[in-house]
C-alpha cells in the first residue's frame, strides 16, 4: 500500500512539473519584452498552439493550397521554429518550417503574426527547401528575410536544378520580392554558381566512362539551368 501511495504522489508530482514547462504561446505577448520568455518554448509548445483554436489551418493563405490536415501534427513537424522579428518593429513572430503534413506532399515556412488584440493570423509559403536558418536580413535595414529553394529533381539522389529565392513578409502577406535584392545574388550565389559551371567544365573532359561522362554532363546543365532561373528572377537575360 505504501508503494502505491509513493507511486502515486510521485507520478503527480512528474506530471506537475511537466506542466508547469509548458508554455501557453496564446497567453505571452510576442514582443522584444517578452522574447526570452518565448524562447523558452519547445515542439511541443508550437504543437499545442499550432491545434489551439486561435491558429487554424483554414485562416492560412500562401503560395499555394495547405491541406490543413492537422491531425497527425508532432514535435517531428516542429523542431525547426525560431522567433524572428520580420517587420522591424518591437513585435515578433512565429516562423515553423513544416516538413510535408497529411497530403500536401510540399515544405512550407509558416509565419505565424499576434497582434497586440491577441489575434493571430498565419502566412505560408512553400519549397523544394525550407529553414528558419535561412531567414535573414540581406540588405541591414533591420527587417528579414525568407530564404526558400526553389526547384526540380533531374536525376537520383535528389539530384536537380535548385535555386534560391527571397520573400519579403508583411503582417497579412508573402511576397516574392526576389528582384529587390540583387546584391544578395551577385555576390553570394552567381559567384558561386560560377565557380561551380567552371569545376563541372573542367571535371566533365577527366571522365574515363560513359556514365561518368553523362553524369558530369548533367550536373553542368544542371548548373547553367540554375543560373538561368536566377538571371530570370531579377529580370536579365541569360548567358
Amino acid at each position: 500500500m505504501k508503494l502505491l501511495i509513493i507511486f502515486l504522489v510521485m507520478s503527480s508530482l512528474f506530471y506537475s512539473a511537466t506542466t508547469a514547462l509548458c508554455l501557453d504561446l496564446n497567453a505571452v505577448p510576442w514582443n522584444e519584452v517578452d522574447l526570452r520568455t518565448l524562447q523558452t518554448a519547445t515542439p511541443q509548445d508550437v504543437v499545442d498552439f499550432m491545434k489551439s483554436d486561435r491558429a487554424q489551418p483554414d485562416h492560412w493563405s500562401g503560395a499555394i493550397s495547405f491541406d490543413g490536415d492537422i491531425s497527425g501534427l508532432s514535435t517531428y513537424h516542429t523542431r525547426d521554429f525560431k522567433w524572428v522579428n520580420l517587420a522591424g518593429g518591437t513585435e515578433y513572430q512565429l516562423a515553423v518550417a513544416v516538413p510535408p503534413l497529411g497530403s500536401s506532399g510540399v515544405n512550407s515556412l509558416i509565419i505565424f503574426n499576434k497582434d497586440f488584440t491577441g489575434q493571430t493570423t498565419a502566412n505560408l509559403v512553400s519549397g523544394v527547401g525550407v529553414s528558419t536558418r535561412d531567414i535573414r536580413d540581406l540588405n541591414g535595414d533591420g527587417k528579414k528575410q525568407l530564404i526558400i529553394t526553389d526547384g526540380y529533381e533531374t536525376g537520383p539522389a535528389g539530384a536537380g536544378v535548385y535555386w534560391p529565392k527571397v520573400y519579403t513578409y508583411a503582417p497579412g502577406s508573402i511576397t516574392d520580392s526576389s528582384k529587390k535584392f540583387e546584391a544578395y545574388y551577385d555576390k553570394e550565389v552567381l559567384p558561386k554558381l560560377s565557380n561551380k559551371i567552371a569545376r563541372f567544365e573542367a571535371e566533365a573532359v577527366k571522365k574515363s566512362t560513359t556514365y561518368q561522362e553523362s553524369e558530369q554532363q548533367r550536373m553542368l546543365q544542371d548548373a547553367i539551368k540554375e543560373r538561368s532561373e536566377i538571371l530570370k528572377l531579377l529580370g536579365r537575360r541569360a548567358n
